[in-house]
């Protein structure tokens, strides 16, 4: 029995890392060597979502996704350990293809390279903070709302609550 608990933990434990380019799927996800992955602790518009600037309408979940594949385009390196009920991997991911350790990764978040995913959707705007899930990027939040970045220049549902709505 303890070998088998021994077994479990290390399983359970033992991170995993996924380098590559990515393919976007929307603001909170994408593919890496044909896995689908999540982006841990943020949560962006669906694609078919929409905000309101003024009196005119705006596709925010495919703005959303349009800023992540620029964030994406010099590939991406993801440490991760669980999946969700979905079957996505759920990721932390970072700008770049070098093999980062995550201390190194997250030192600065105003390097390109090595920059976390989920800091930059949500410091720019175009993604939330999932704080149910996490308080993580509670502060890129407060920073994006603050100087009315992205999403935070309009009139907009938190996607949770619109997929309720919507789905």
């Amino acid at each position: 029995i303890l070998i088998l608990l021994l077994l479990t933990n290390l399983s359970l434990s033992s991170e995993k890392i996924l380098i590559g380019k990515a393919k976007v799927v929307d603001g909170d996800t994408i593919k890496v060597n044909g896995k689908k992955i999540r982006l841990l602790g943020i949560d962006a518009p669906e694609l078919q979502q929409t905000c309101i600037y003024r009196t005119k309408t705006y596709m925010c979940g495919e703005t959303s996704r349009d800023q992540l594949k620029i964030f994406v385009s010099p590939g991406v390196t993801c440490f991760y350990s669980r999946k969700d009920r979905y079957d996505r991997i759920l990721a932390n991911c970072f700008v770049g293809t070098k093999d980062y350790t995550i201390r190194k990764s997250t030192e600065s978040r105003k390097k390109k390279e090595g920059a976390d995913l989920s800091s930059l959707m949500v410091r720019s705007g175009w993604a939330v903070a999932y704080k149910r899930y996490s308080k993580k990027y509670i502060s890129d939040e407060i920073f994006a709302k603050n100087n009315n970045k992205g999403l935070w220049k309009f009139k907009f549902e938190r996607p949770e609550r619109w997929r309720r709505k919507n789905k």
